[in-house]
C-alpha cells in the first residue's frame, strides 16, 4: 500500500498549485515517507524468504551427507562382498542423483572404484576386488568427507 501512495501523493505533489508551498512540502515529505516504508515492507519479505530458504537448503545437506554417511559406513564396516557391490550400487545411484558431487573428492573415488566396475554392478557379478585395491578403497573412502569446507561448496552447489 505503501508502495502506490508514494506514487499517488507524487502525483499530488506534482499537480498542485505551485503557490502552495507548504501543502507541496508537507506532500514531498509524505511521498518520501511512504516511498521508504514499502521498500522496507519488501526487504522485510524478501529477507524473511531468504532465511527460510536456507533453513530449507541446510536441512536438503544434511540429508545429503547422512545417506552418504550410511552408505559410506557400511562399505567400511562389512567385509562381504555382496553387501559391498550393493553399497557400491547405491553409491552410483546417489552419485546420478546428485551429479555435482562429481566434482569433489566422491568423483575421484567414482572414478577409481565405480566406474571400472559398473558392468559386473548393473548384472551382480563378483567384484573381484584384490586385497590391495579393497583396502585402497577404504582408505580412500575414509578421506572422504562432504562437510569439509571445498566439498560443502559443492554440496550447496547440488542443493540448489
Amino acid at each position: 500500500m505503501s508502495g502506490a501512495a508514494s506514487v499517488a501523493f507524487t502525483f499530488w505533489a506534482i499537480f498542485t498549485d505551485p503557490n502552495n508551498i507548504n501543502l507541496r512540502k508537507g506532500l514531498w515529505i509524505v511521498t518520501a515517507l511512504c516511498f521508504v516504508v514499502g521498500s522496507y515492507r519488501v526487504w522485510v519479505k524478501e529477507h524473511a524468504e531468504v532465511h527460510k530458504l536456507q533453513g530449507d537448503t541446510e536441512k536438503e545437506i544434511n540429508q545429503i551427507v547422512q545417506e552418504f554417511n550410511e552408505i559410506k559406513s557400511n562399505i567400511l564396516l562389512s567385509t562381504l562382498e555382496d553387501t559391498i557391490a550393493a553399497e557400491l550400487k547405491r553409491m552410483k545411484a546417489f552419485l546420478h542423483k546428485y551429479p555435482g558431487l562429481l566434482s569433489s573428492d566422491l568423483g575421484k573415488f567414482y572414478d577409481a572404484f565405480i566406474a571400472p566396475k559398473e558392468i559386473e554392478l548393473h548384472y551382480g557379478a563378483h567384484l573381484d576386488f584384490t586385497r590391495d585395491e579393497f583396502k585402497q578403497m577404504r582408505e580412500q573412502l575414509i578421506q572422504i568427507d562432504l562437510r569439509a569446507r571445498k566439498d560443502r561448496l559443492v554440496i550447496d552447489r547440488v542443493a540448489q
